[in-house]
């Protein structure tokens, strides 16, 4: 009876292992599988993020782009002003300018043209200079030159790429070396 109690006994015992063994086994599929959709939803939370991240530098560029371009025209606009400004003076002394700047005092404002005409008479008796060179094609020759220089730099920021971000980096390097270098006197 003995030998009979210890084979129950195994029997017993083996039939509770095997019993026990799928149930862990699918108490760690569960667990897995709730661990997976978590680090599913990590990663798809994560996917976003990067993607919300990605489109708000890109307005951002976008919008660094806009800026550049209306600083770029309020600059060619107040040289255009400058220029003016340059005609009405030296037509009110009663200096000889040429046609071209002329009309572009008119186009501009025709009462500062009348107004600089009027002050040219009166400023008749002086000794009056004569411009050759139009002040508004050499602004439109500064333009061009302007825009030439920037079409090659956007190609040669096109070519380099990466160079570009290597030397950024040793430049930056470097600053960093020439400010350990400066001193303050604090004495009093």
């Amino acid at each position: 009876m003995k030998i009979q109690g210890n084979l129950i006994n195994n029997y017993s015992y083996r039939k509770s292992d095997k019993s026990k063994k799928p149930l862990k086994s699918e108490e760690n599929k569960i667990i897995s599988e709730g661990e997976s959709t978590k680090e599913d939803e990590k990663a798809e939370a994560a996917r976003i993020k990067k993607e919300e991240l990605a489109a708000a530098a890109e307005e951002l560029k976008k919008a660094a782009e806009e800026a550049k371009e209306q600083a770029d025209a309020k600059g060619k606009e107040a040289r255009r002003f400058g220029a003016v400004l340059e005609i009405f003076r030296r037509i009110s002394r009663g200096d000889k300018v040429s046609p071209k700047d002329e009309s572009a005092l008119m186009e501009y404002d025709m009462k500062l043209y009348l107004s600089a005409k009027n002050a040219a008479q009166l400023a008749a008796s002086k000794k009056t200079k004569k411009y050759k060179k139009s002040l508004i094609e050499e602004l439109e020759k500064a333009d061009k030159e302007k825009e030439l220089k920037k079409a090659e730099d956007t190609e040669k920021d096109k070519t380099s790429g990466e160079d570009s971000k290597v030397e950024g980096t040793e430049k930056s390097n470097s600053g960093t070396k020439e400010r350990l270098g400066v001193s303050i006197d604090v004495s009093v």
